[in-house]
């Protein structure tokens, strides 16, 4: 009920609690939303509290003061304010300043359109720094929830993100789907992998650094025989000798078998399993069963004079002898085509199918050099493992053809 004005004043003085409240417009005021267009109540807003008895103002009478002190010109908040927002705009048009532009986007929901728990991992930060989430991966996934971004374009830079921005929010909740963000954790670890120069504080932070971890750990359970995460680790020789002489330690290596990998990327401990012979030898067990898997017989080879019937042997032979005299410089790009040759001069038949393997030589250098594994090209092995660990890996498997051969004869 409204006190009059000299009720009121006689109550003040004698000292009684008072709240201030604010007298409403009779009819409902319409309010102008950049998502919702006119937003109007049934209703007129009741007359409600501005200052409290306690003489501190309400929130709804402070944050019109505050943002009108701060020249704010667009107020984007949950859509959960705009019910609150007629009210604002009632105080705004008392003091006769200029409303600002309100915006209102949706709430953020699970897949059961419940707002998202506190319990839910992805409301920490810490969640995304400890799962490895690239900071430009997880502000890429965040921009989109609920952005019409107006055009097919998805995996953005943060300049991008600037160019591109737009108060095209869609209507309702907004449904997370963490589904989605190892999507943009790959695009963004592509792109990472493939910058010049290489952003290295990111590089080492999210991906070299935790890497030289895993593998110093599977060299602890390699060395103590014990299995890590599940992982077999009989299937690892000795560790490669440059990762240990290199001056930077494995971080060249690891870097460039990244960069090599990058289409393929998952999890940083499934990139060193996958990748587990780019960092450990091939050892000999493994070598001798994953021959017997090449189902191979009548392996011929083409070297000077014309093409002749040739051993396991003598094809792992004549790969030293071609990449001993290789002249080119010790790279990916300049490698390829000799790879591309030896290859190329190399037939066998496949005792499964019946079938002749041209360039059979892709077959057998894979095996040699990585026990068979699927993985990067050629050109990049080679680079990655250097000119001495290639070579001494061809003749190791050289010798394990002879040996293989004579248990097999």
């Amino acid at each position: 009920m409204a006190l009059s004005e000299a009720e009121s004043d006689e109550r003040a003085r004698a000292g009684q609690p008072y709240a201030v409240r604010f007298k409403s417009s009779k009819e409902p005021v319409a309010v102008h939303d950049l998502v919702y267009r006119r937003f109007k109540k049934a209703e007129p807003e009741e007359d409600f509290i501005i200052r409290k008895r306690d003489g501190f103002p309400t929130y709804h009478f402070a944050n019109v003061v505050d943002d009108h002190a701060m020249e704010v010109t667009h107020v984007v908040r949950g859509a959960e304010w705009l019910i609150s927002t007629p009210k604002h705009v009632e105080l705004y048009n008392a003091f006769g300043w200029q409303p600002p532009q309100f915006v209102h986007v949706g709430l953020l929901v699970n897949s059961e359109r419940q707002k998202l728990s506190k319990r839910h991992p992805g409301v920490d930060l810490s969640w995304y720094k400890n799962e490895g989430i690239l900071p430009p991966a997880l502000l890429n996934f965040a921009v989109l929830l609920g952005w019409h971004q107006g055009h097919a374009k998805d995996i953005m830079t943060l300049p991008e993100m600037i160019d591109n921005f737009s108060l095209k929010f869609t209507r309702g909740d907004i449904i997370v789907n963490m589904g989605k963000l190892p999507y943009f954790q790959k695009q963004h670890t592509k792109r990472l992998l493939a910058e010049e120069p290489p952003n290295m504080d990111l590089l080492t932070a999210h991906f070299i650094r935790p890497i030289e971890g895993i593998i110093k750990s599977m060299e602890e359970a390699r060395l103590a025989k014990r299995s890590y995460s599940g992982f077999d680790v009989s299937l690892l020789g000795d560790m490669v000798a440059q990762l240990e002489s290199e001056p930077a330690g494995p971080q060249h290596r690891v870097l460039k078998a990244l960069k090599a990998n990058k289409p393929s990327i998952s999890t940083l401990e499934d990139f060193v399993k996958d990748n587990k012979y780019l960092f450990w030898a091939v050892p000999q067990q493994v070598l001798k069963a994953r021959l017997e898997g090449l189902h191979l017989r009548d392996s011929s080879l083409e070297e000077g004079s014309g093409k002749r019937e040739a051993t396991l042997e003598e094809v792992m032979a004549f790969f030293k002898r071609k990449f001993e005299r290789f002249a080119g410089i010790w790279a990916s790009q300049d490698l390829t085509p000799a790879i591309k040759q030896a290859a190329a001069s190399v037939t066998f038949v496949d005792t499964e199918t019946g079938r002749k393997m041209e360039s059979g030589g892709y077959k057998l250098l894979r095996w040699s050099l990585l026990g068979g594994d699927s993985g990067p090209g050629l050109g990049d092995v080679m680079e990655i493992l250097g000119r001495d660990e290639t070579l001494r890996r061809v003749e190791y498997s050289r010798k394990t053809a002879d040996t293989w051969a004579e248990r097999a004869s």
